[in-house]
């Protein structure tokens, strides 16, 4: 075979007459007539031919998914999402050592700048500013971010009583105050059992109401606790509300008394049903919430 190829390529521009003869000789010999040159062009045509036709199958049609090692589209989808879901979980990292760090400071009552990023410790300077935080102490103004004058005023106004009713006002919360919800008490603050709130039962998506005048210091989602919310208050006081399905507010938000600042849910893993979980906080130390909530 080497031999008649080699035969047959020695001139490829000259034609060459092929004979072709049975084994047994009874037929009668045939010729053709070849040309070396066009016999070599359509064998590498042809080869082209099988090679693009196979690369448009594997490219173009699902029959690539059977060649192993090959990524399907369900695997892709399965990459992204992983990476998605790996995003999530770096933020949700992130979040939860937000949430500690802000944790910390609620509970100690130090409630730092990085917390609350709208406050500044410069104290009112200018008569619309004293004006300002004059309103912030008395609870008239709008609610928005938080002012320079504002903040001042709000951490610096001291505990004074009302001359009427025997009632507290503790610069931003009116003590005895209305609750937060209207609802009826499932479990109540027991400081031996470590529970430093009272549970109240109420309806999925109740709005949740701050009991003062205050600013957002979380607004996040707990492990325990589900979407939680808690506010700093004047006089070393903060209200955490838990377990809520839904956060209105967000961290540097200024609340006025009994607006809407959640709605009660069912979320967290320390749950039982929907519920909120109320904490009232003075100085880094709990309270008993029935204390000072009316109807309770």
């Amino acid at each position: 075979m080497r031999s008649f190829l080699s035969e047959f390529t020695r001139d490829i521009d000259k034609s060459r007459t092929v004979v072709v003869m049975d084994e047994d000789g009874l037929a009668p010999p045939r010729q053709y007539e070849l040309a070396p040159h066009a016999v070599i062009l359509r064998g590498v045509g042809l080869v082209l031919a099988v090679v693009i036709l196979t690369f448009a199958v594997v490219a173009l049609t699902p029959i690539r998914q059977l060649i192993p090692g090959y990524s399907t589209d369900q695997m892709r989808s399965d990459a992204m999402n992983n990476a998605a879901r790996l995003v999530q979980l770096e933020d949700s990292l992130r979040l939860q050592s937000e949430y500690l760090s802000h944790l910390r400071s609620v509970v100690t009552g130090a409630v730092s700048d990085t917390v609350l990023p709208a406050l500044t410790p410069a104290p009112p300077s200018t008569p619309a500013e004293i004006q300002t935080a004059a309103e912030a102490a008395g609870g008239e103004t709008d609610v928005g971010q938080v002012t320079a004058g504002e903040a001042r005023a709000l951490q610096t106004t001291p505990v004074t009583y009302a001359s009427q009713g025997g009632a507290a006002r503790a610069g931003g919360i009116s003590l005895p105050t209305l609750p937060p919800v209207e609802g009826f008490v499932t479990r109540p603050y027991n400081s031996r059992d470590e529970h430093f709130a009272v549970d109240v039962a109420v309806s999925e998506g109740t709005s949740v109401r701050s009991i003062g005048n205050g600013y957002v210091v979380l607004a996040d989602w707990t492990q325990a606790g589900g979407y939680a919310v808690a506010i700093q208050h004047a006089g070393g006081y903060v209200t955490v509300y838990k377990h809520n399905s839904e956060l209105l507010k967000q961290v540097g938000d200024r609340v006025r008394a009994q607006e809407p600042i959640a709605r009660s849910g069912n979320t967290g893993e320390v749950t039982t049903g929907p519920h909120l979980h109320f904490e009232l906080w003075r100085d880094g130390i709990p309270q008993d919430p029935r204390e000072y909530i009316l109807g309770w």
